[in-house]
């Protein structure tokens, strides 16, 4: 979902800002700001990396288990308690003179605090609370104002963990405290392909409201950015008879095919125009989605 949370934090902000009366520059500037925001929790993902490398050199993917390593990933950084103070970093750090200094304070002084926690790893905490301040300096760049910087990391980081509820385990909302809100992972599905399947169009959803979100501010229009190429996704319905059903324990076969459909997109490429194979390759991937699915339904019968 790394890529969803980015999206749809950006069209959340980008869009809200030009309905607050923002110019659509400066909306697309807010959007900008809150989909780098949206990625930063999932910088914990590094102290489970070891997990997923370990498994492939020994020839598997095992996604479930990188989810379990990182069970406490699903803490600090997706924690609404402290989205608060990063959202209040890049904020501040966006900011000029004694408000960046105060920043920094904050964000050395969140450091600190994190590290003495249980799930204070130095190979999260640091990452996170840096990613915040670079966010911040680089915000700081643009013609926004930082209230409106900070709000718009808040909206992306309360918004990033109630897309992580259908995968991996559930996030601790209010870590530090000793209870959580949520216990299970959200089922879509009782069939556990369909259940990933519907998670990606989730995901799809997600990225497709962003894309036109980018689109609109910039004036543009998807449909007329749309090549015929894209008609070729639909061939991915092949593979449902060729690749084993994809469930959230092994999806990675389905997840590297569908994504390489998006390749369509670039070829060929047009340098001028990235907008247009963004959304070819976007389109691609949503018919061989749509075909993939049916394929399998079909086969169920």
């Amino acid at each position: 979902m790394f890529v969803g949370h980015a999206a749809l934090a950006l069209a959340l902000v980008g869009l809200g800002a030009y309905g607050f009366g923002f110019s659509r520059e400066r909306a697309l500037a807010l959007g900008t700001v809150a989909a780098v925001a949206a990625t930063l929790p999932d910088v914990d993902v590094l102290y489970a990396l070891p997990t997923l490398l370990g498994g492939v050199s020994l020839g598997g993917v095992p996604v479930e288990a990188f989810w379990d390593g990182a069970a406490a990933h699903r803490s600090i950084t997706h924690s609404l308690v402290v989205a608060a103070p990063i959202a209040a970093t890049v904020g501040l750090v966006a900011a000029r003179g004694r408000h960046r200094l105060a920043g920094l304070g904050l964000a050395l002084g969140l450091t600190g605090a994190l590290l003495t926690l249980p799930a204070g790893q130095p190979t999260i905490v640091v990452p996170f609370v840096l990613g915040a301040v670079l966010l911040g300096i680089a915000a700081g760049r643009l013609s926004v104002p930082w209230p409106a910087v900070t709000l718009a990391a808040g909206i992306a980081l309360f918004s990033h963990p109630f897309g992580d509820l259908v995968t991996g385990d559930p996030p601790w909302l209010l870590y530090p405290a000793g209870f959580e809100v949520l216990t299970g992972r959200v089922t879509l599905a009782p069939d556990p392909t369909v259940h990933l399947l519907a998670a990606f169009f989730l995901e799809l959803g997600a990225i497709w409201l962003g894309l036109a979100a980018v689109t609109w501010l910039r004036g543009d229009s998807i449909v007329e950015r749309v090549r015929p190429r894209a008609a070729l996704g639909a061939v991915f319905a092949l593979f449902a008879f060729v690749i084993p059903a994809p469930t959230l324990a092994e999806s990675y076969q389905f997840v590297f095919g569908v994504t390489a459909v998006g390749l369509i997109g670039l070829v060929p490429r047009n340098r001028r125009a990235p907008l247009s194979w963004a959304i070819t390759g976007l389109t691609a991937i949503t018919l061989a989605g749509v075909a993939y699915t049916g394929a399998y339904l079909l086969i169920g019968l």
